[in-house]
C-alpha cells in the first residue's frame, strides 16, 4: 500500500535522530489508550489521549483525544473498565481518521507511555493498516523507568526504603505524592503519566541519568531503536 503522507513525515522526522542532548531539550508527548480487550489480534483501540510536554513541563491546553469506532457492537469486559459504551464507539470516527491525526499531533516528539507493552502493538496494527508503517518515535516506558528509580532507592537507603507493592501508575502517583487524575480515561491516564514522566526524570536526574540516550537506555520500549 501507498505510504500515508502522515507516514512519510514521521519518517522524515526521525531519519537522523540525535539522542544525546540533554532530556530536557527534548519534547514528549505522552500518550495512553483505551482498548476492548487486551488482545491486537482479536480487540480494538477504543479511545486515544495524549499531553505535550516540552522543557520538562506540560503545556496544559496543548492535548490530544479522541473516541474511536469500534467493528463490536456490544458491551465487552473493556467497556466496564473505560466505561466508553457501544453506541459512543458507534457514534465515533473511524480508525482510519483517528490514527493520522494522532501521528501528526505527536509530530517530532517523542512518546512515553506506562506499561507501553500493552499499547504498542494495538498503535502498531493501526498504523501499518492506515499509514503504511509504523511510528518512528522513539518511546520511553514509565513503568522501566520506575522500576529504575525504585530499585536504585532501595540500593542506595536500604534501611530507609520503602517497599512500593505494584508499579500500577495510580499505586505510583500515590507513593510519589502526585496528583491523582481520573483512572480509565485515556486523556487523564495521559496526565497522570505525564506528571509520573517529570518526577522520575528529574530524581533520575539526580543519580546520574543525563541525555535522552541515558533515558533511552534504561526506559527504552524495547522494538524501538534510536
Amino acid at each position: 500500500m501507498a505510504v500515508h503522507p502522515a507516514g512519510k513525515q514521521n519518517a522524515d522526522y526521525f531519519s537522523a535522530f540525535d539522542p544525546n542532548r540533554a532530556i530536557g531539550d527534548y519534547e514528549f508527548v505522552v500518550f495512553d489508550t483505551e482498548l476492548t480487550g487486551l488482545s491486537p489480534r482479536r480487540d480494538e483501540i477504543v479511545s486515544i489521549g495524549a499531553v505535550r510536554i516540552k522543557e520538562l513541563q506540560i503545556i496544559v491546553d496543548d492535548y490530544f483525544y479522541s473516541h474511536s469506532q469500534t467493528i463490536k457492537t456490544t458491551y465487552t469486559a473493556g467497556t466496564f473498565i473505560h466505561r466508553i459504551t457501544p453506541d459512543e464507539a458507534r457514534k465515533a470516527p473511524t480508525l482510519d481518521v483517528v490514527i493520522p491525526a494522532f501521528v501528526e499531533f505527536c509530530g517530532a516528539a517523542a512518546l512515553v507511555g506506562h506499561f507501553v507493552n500493552i499499547d504498542i502493538p494495538f498503535l502498531e496494527k493501526a498504523c501499518r493498516k492506515i499509514i503504511g508503517g509504523i511510528m518512528k518515535n522513539p518511546c520511553l516506558d514509565s513503568i522501566r523507568l520506575a522500576k529504575v528509580y525504585d530499585k536504585g532507592l532501595k540500593k542506595k537507603s536500604p534501611d530507609k526504603y520503602k517497599v512500593i507493592d505494584s508499579h500500577k501508575l495510580r499505586v505510583l502517583a500515590e507513593a510519589y505524592n502526585l496528583p491523582l487524575f481520573q483512572q480509565h480515561n485515556a486523556l487523564a491516564d495521559a496526565l497522570q503519566t505525564a506528571y509520573l514522566f517529570i518526577f522520575l526524570v528529574k530524581s533520575l536526574g539526580q543519580e546520574g541519568l543525563e541525555t535522552f540516550g541515558d533515558f533511552y537506555r534504561a526506559g527504552r520500549y524495547r522494538r524501538w531503536l534510536v
